[in-house]
């Protein structure tokens, strides 16, 4: 069942509204209105009646959450949408709504020029929450803000109650463009902690007219627990340690683990590559910890639990180091071989995050990356298939099907097996299984989890191949110093990648460091991230590392640029200020230690935004946002579990 709301589907939910009416609502040049307009019941999907979306409003320190709720409604059924907010000074916080759908470029803006009210009906968690209505047209859009109409007591006397109230908001006298309007705020300007359910949300020709109720629906039944899936990257006091291992196990039955992605390694992973050190001719040996793991597995297997040989690494995804993964996979498969079959790995997951290599940011490297990976993973998947009974899965991040504003393209799209398309359509298409990264700290709006994993689960369910793992984030690392070398403007940072560079393209680490990019919109600058306290020694690996990034993808090591290094320094600084994911910026010079040579470079304090991770709610705020995915993905046949990154700050979440 998808999220979009069909026509048979709205009759049901709107018994009042004919079929006749809500074509009426969808076309916004009929003569022929409704006297009621419905743009949001909250019912079904993050997209509502007239193809708009809502979402949390806020800015630190303040947060805000919404979720569309089943145990409030105005009616006998459906759901309403929960808004609560912690006001603090400096910040602000609410929810918005839209009349058109932001995410395609040509979406018509809502016509209500025939309307006399815009209608909502609204209760509070206890009671005298105080908000301000806002609204907004086309020319607000832009701005990315709404026109204040007033506070909620302007059109509720008696203020917010625990009962369903409606609230009119006369549109005569509002100086916006009705035949445009684009959406609706809540703002809870008031500092202190507020929640409210808002529903049936719409346009009225008279104040008498009635807002029709949700008519009662039969749901199907739904399971109260569901398979669940984990990483866990340090697995040695697991599978060595009798007694961690039963609590590790005691753990993962409590929460419902049915899968553990685990970290294997190789007896010789002192050849696999740190930076890299370049392709590694021949890579074989057995597993490492064969003893341990024959264990542990027999115990997880007499507990429920499936286990999953797990590693990764961006420059896995690379052609000339394909033997690497493709090792340890054999590696896999020959242990199974000797294993007794409840001590045998249920299957391999690889984890390789390709998009971190320098060259993702080159449209054409990207291309030739992604077809790489397509091809390790095709290798991989028939290995497993051809010597053993396992299951082989990959992680992809949620977006490689999302459009690149800039091309109009897929952002993971490249030509495989005769066809042009994403490539996780791809790795659906050839796969087991395959675990979507869909980090966010919603499951509802537009920036949620369930807008961000639909289509992925559409997909799957159409061709009926791999199964879906939808991926949670419950880790938060800490903030990180980066320095940046003053870098190229787009064009020559992809010649250089293509030339002097092309050593670089296929690298997420140079000497060791992890590398980050920021775009500026023209330029691209390359930077490594520091370790929170470096030696001497790594001070001066610091220094010749950063020189080596600036010489071959730095303004001050190109001719053509060098002479105005300084200026494009001045130009991505208050860019990279005005980026949440970042803070403290600064001019830095950098010093080769080699010939005391100075290069033009910046440094940044690199941030985990909150919206990536679950890391800062609240354990039962947890809970519900993971009990509503599961009833949300569970509508589809694809969907697998949800997965949890990872072990350790899982359980310090569920201990809180």
């Amino acid at each position: 069942m998808t999220t979009r709301l069909q026509p048979a589907l709205l009759l049901v939910l709107w018994g009042s509204l004919s079929l006749m009416e809500l074509q009426a609502q969808r076309d916004v040049g009929s003569a022929a209105r409704p006297d009621f307009l419905l743009v949001a019941s909250f019912d079904n999907g993050v997209q509502n009646a007239v193809g708009g979306y809502h979402n949390k409003l806020e800015r630190a320190p303040t947060v805000s959450v919404t979720a569309r709720v089943a145990d409030v409604v105005r009616g006998r059924s459906g759901r309403s949408l929960k808004v609560s907010v912690d006001r603090k000074a400096g910040g602000f916080g609410g929810v918005w709504i839209t009349f058109y759908n932001l995410k395609q470029k040509e979406s018509p803006y809502l016509d209500v020029r025939d309307y006399a009210y815009l209608s909502f009906w609204v209760r509070g968690a206890r009671g005298g929450e105080q908000l301000t209505v806002k609204l907004a047209d086309a020319s607000w859009v832009p701005r990315d803000d709404a026109l204040p109409v007033g506070p909620l007591s302007l059109f509720l006397p008696k203020g917010v109650t625990t009962e369903w109230q409606e609230v009119l908001v006369p549109l005569s006298g509002v100086k916006l463009n009705l035949e445009a309007m684009a959406g609706l705020t809540l703002d809870f300007d008031v500092v202190g902690r507020h929640t409210v359910y808002v529903d049936d949300v719409g346009f009225k020709q008279t104040a008498s007219v009635v807002t029709p109720l949700t008519q009662h629906i039969d749901e199907p039944v739904r399971k109260r627990e569901y398979d669940r899936a984990m990483w866990d990257w340090n697995i040695l006091s697991h599978i060595s340690d009798a007694s961690r291992m039963t609590d590790f196990l005691t753990f993962c039955k409590t929460e419902n683990i049915k899968t553990l992605w685990m970290q294997v390694s190789l007896e010789n992973s002192a050849l696999l590559p740190e930076g890299v050190r370049g392709a590694v001719k021949e890579v074989t040996g057995a597993l490492r910890n064969k003893a341990e793991w024959k264990s542990f597995i027999a115990a997880a297997h007499r507990v429920g639990v499936r286990v999953e040989a797990l590693d990764g690494f961006p420059e896995y995804a690379v052609k000339q180091n394909h033997n690497i993964p493709l090792a340890v996979v054999d590696a896999v498969i020959d242990y199974n071989g000797e294993s007794r079959p409840e001590e045998r790995f249920d299957g391999i997951h690889l984890d390789n995050e390709p998009y971190l290599l320098i060259g993702w940011r080159d449209w054409t490297i990207r291309e030739q990356i992604l077809r790489d990976f397509l091809e390790l993973n095709q290798e991989a998947q028939r290995r497993v298939r051809q010597h053993s009974h396992m299951v082989y899965g990959v992680d992809i991040p949620f977006w490689w099907q999302h459009r690149d504003q800039q091309t109009g393209e897929f952002n993971g799209v490249v030509d495989y097996n005769g066809s042009r398309q994403p490539a996780s359509f791809h790795l659906i298409d050839m796969l087991d299984n395959v675990g979507v990264m869909n980090y966010r700290n919603t499951v509802d709006g537009a920036d949620g989890m369930l807008e961000h994993g639909q289509d992925l689960l559409q997909y799957a369910d159409k061709r009926k191949r791999a199964k879906l793992f939808m991926g949670m984030e419950t880790s938060s690392f800490p903030p990180a110093t980066v320095w940046f070398v003053a870098g190229l403007p787009r064009k020559e940072f992809e010649e250089r990648l293509k030339g002097e560079a092309a050593d670089l393209a296929f690298r997420s680490r140079v000497n060791g460091f992890r590398t980050q990019i920021f775009d500026d919109g023209t330029n691209l600058h390359v930077g490594i991230e520091l370790p929170p306290t470096p030696t001497p020694e790594e001070q001066t690996k610091i220094g010749a590392t950063m020189a080596e990034i600036a010489e071959k993808l730095g303004a001050s090591g190109h001719p053509a640029v060098k002479s105005r290094a300084w200026d494009v320094l001045n130009y991505v600084l208050p860019r990279i200020a005005s980026d949440p994911e970042w803070k403290s910026p600064r001019a830095r010079s950098i010093t080769n230690p080699a010939d005391r040579s100075q290069h033009a470079g910046f440094e940044a304090v690199s941030i985990m935004l909150p919206k990536i991770t679950f890391a800062g709610t609240s354990h039962p705020e947890l809970r519900a946002e993971m009990k509503m995915a599961e009833e949300e993905f569970s509508r589809y046949q694809s969907y697998a579990g949800l997965a949890i990154h990872y072990y350790e700050t899982y359980r310090a979440k569920v201990e809180e």
